[in-house]
């Protein structure tokens, strides 16, 4: 019998189409397989792609909740300052309303010594009738500064009374001539009189509306320093730059603490009521009134404040 090297009865022959098949299998399965791993591959691609999407816009969302806590957040600080300073002047208002009640209960129970009327003292050649008559004419024309009739009786006012006349007549020349603010001690320098008895004529004269306070001093009520701290009583009515030409003003005229602190007071609500500031500008005008509370006015330093935040409002 013959043998093949294959084997007996054509074997090998089939061993070696069974290794062909086997080998072409294996080559069909791994063909296969790497297909899958390269469709995979790009499934894993673009699932990486649309992660590194969501990603971003979920950067651009927190960082969009950030901005938006930061604005809420110093949002809620300026409410809350403006809160506060809101509720630390209304206890201020309380304390000042109980201490003018005690004031009034206190003056209610004291005996009032009406001061003595001023004594009569009229020169010869004074003519009381002419004072007058130009003390009238100069309030009456007051309302008209460019009028002839006006300025002639203010002239013959200021050079009659201060040379002659009462010493009541006297301090209202003195007054009718200056750009400050005089006080009592002043004017009792100026004219050569008694201090107490330039009380008591300032007493009368401003019982009967021809002068008025103003800080420390006192001054003609047709005065412009009267005109220009008067809008105090009525800060509403007025363009918020003039409100600031106003706070000048007194911070000028006055030595006053508190009736400048006051007027800045009156000022911020009046604004904030008009919508006139910013949080930011309302918490700066708080901060420096608790600094003009604490410690010493400096004018001049307050002047120059009050004009930056005048050119704010261009």
């Amino acid at each position: 019998m013959v043998r093949t090297p294959y084997g007996e009865n054509g074997e090998g022959d089939n061993d070696v189409r069974r290794m062909k098949l086997q080998m072409q299998a294996q080559e069909q399965y791994m063909s296969q397989l790497q297909q899958r791993i390269s469709h995979q591959s790009n499934m894993i691609e673009n699932l990486n792609a649309e992660i590194a999407k969501l990603k971003q816009v979920i950067q651009q969302k927190d960082e969009e909740i950030e901005r938006y806590s930061k604005r809420m957040e110093e949002e809620r600080y300026w409410k809350e300052q403006d809160a506060q300073a809101r509720n630390e002047r209304e206890n201020e208002l309380k304390l000042k309303i109980r201490d003018l009640e005690i004031e009034i209960d206190r003056l209610k129970k004291e005996t009032f010594t009406k001061p003595k009327e001023e004594e009569s003292f009229t020169p010869v050649h004074i003519e009381t009738e002419e004072i007058d008559r130009l003390l009238e004419e100069l309030v009456t024309y007051y309302s008209k500064p460019t009028d002839d009739k006006f300025v002639n009786a203010l002239t013959s006012l200021v050079q009659y009374c201060k040379k002659n006349g009462t010493v009541s007549q006297r301090i209202l020349g003195v007054l009718s001539n200056s750009n400050l603010p005089k006080n009592a001690e002043t004017l009792a320098n100026e004219l050569g009189v008694e201090k107490r008895k330039i009380d008591q004529l300032m007493f009368n004269l401003e019982k009967k509306g021809l002068i008025k306070q103003i800080g420390e001093g006192y001054a003609l009520v047709t005065s412009s320093l009267v005109q220009a701290t008067k809008i105090e009583e009525d800060w509403e009515s007025v363009e918020p730059k003039k409100v600031f030409d106003n706070l000048k003003t007194i911070v000028t005229v006055s030595r006053d603490k508190e009736q400048i602190i006051k007027a800045f007071d009156k000022a911020r609500d009046a604004l904030m009521e008009a919508g006139a500031l910013s949080p930011f500008m309302r918490h700066k005008m708080s901060q420096l009134i608790e600094k003009m509370r604490r410690k010493p006015i400096d004018v001049e330093e307050i002047i120059g404040i009050i004009e930056e935040w005048k050119e704010e409002l261009t």
